[in-house]
């Protein structure tokens, strides 16, 4: 899904043109097989920004779940916390 909503698609490169001469750059981005800068940039940015829900979700749980039963979770909510805010400054 991820490779679909970042517009990459994934092409199998046939042993023989391997062994040809090397394919410029500006000629695979032509045919469309290569994405640019532009298109590479928003599919980190699209990647880095995902990654930090999980963290934040799971904290959040742990903390709401801690809240209703009135228990120490055991400093889970910070270590989730944390990895959220990791992912967060990656994307920065």
């Amino acid at each position: 899904m991820f490779d679909l909503f970042s517009g990459y698609i994934a092409k199998e490169i046939p042993p023989e043109v391997l062994a040809q001469k090397p394919i410029p750059i500006a000629e695979l981005r032509a045919k469309g097989e290569l994405l640019s800068d532009k298109e590479w940039l928003r599919r980190i940015i699209l990647l880095e920004s995902i990654a930090g829900v999980p963290g934040m979700v799971g904290g959040t749980l742990r903390h709401l779940r801690s809240l209703r039963l009135l228990r120490r979770d055991g400093g889970w909510i910070h270590t989730l916390l944390e990895e959220a805010e990791n992912e967060r400054m990656h994307l920065l």
